[in-house]
């Protein structure tokens, strides 16, 4: 039968500490500060933030546009966020509209689609209403930008950043 010793106080051990079997750390009591940047974490035991950006020229004036942005090579992943908004200096106007939608496999992510309007200005970010967030490996994710200018000016410099946390494999 095994024995338990109990210490209280602050305990310094200068040397190394071995554990016959293994040695059981409490959830949370190893935080980030204490594993050594030469650790050699293996990539699987970690997940990656990808920021992957879909973008017009500035000197361009937003269009339709349909583009594969990222496959998703982990096991599986979460997007995190989507943000739009325009960069160049020609700013939307009037009854203007430009919808960015984000697809996996075909299928929209937005249970809200992000949209500009007049009511934006140049570097606004808006936000989507992320519907479904799971990504799987294999699954491509595109951006489909819809543009109506309607009696106004549409902006240029569209840009589309979406964040998603993705695992090793």
């Amino acid at each position: 039968m095994s024995k338990v010793m109990e210490l209280s106080g602050d305990l310094a051990l200068y040397g190394q500490l071995y554990g016959m079997t293994a040695v059981v750390l409490p959830a949370g009591t190893v935080a980030n500060s204490a594993v050594s940047g030469s650790a050699g974490i293996n990539a699987s035991k970690m997940e990656h933030l990808h920021q992957v950006t879909f973008a017009q020229p500035y000197a361009t004036v937003a269009e339709d546009a349909q583009e594969a942005v990222h496959v998703v090579r982990g096991t599986s992943g979460t997007i995190k966020s989507v943000h739009i908004g325009y960069a160049g200096a020609t700013d939307i106007a009037g009854n203007a509209t430009v919808d960015v939608d984000v697809y996996v496999d075909g299928a929209t992510i937005f249970s809200g689609v992000p949209q500009l309007t007049s009511a934006a200005s140049q570097y606004d970010n808006i936000a989507g209403t992320i519907g479904t967030a799971s990504v799987l490996q294999t699954e491509v994710i595109e951006v489909v930008v819809n543009a109506t200018v309607g009696t106004g000016a549409l902006p240029d410099g569209l840009f589309c950043v979406i964040r998603l946390d993705e695992g090793y494999t």
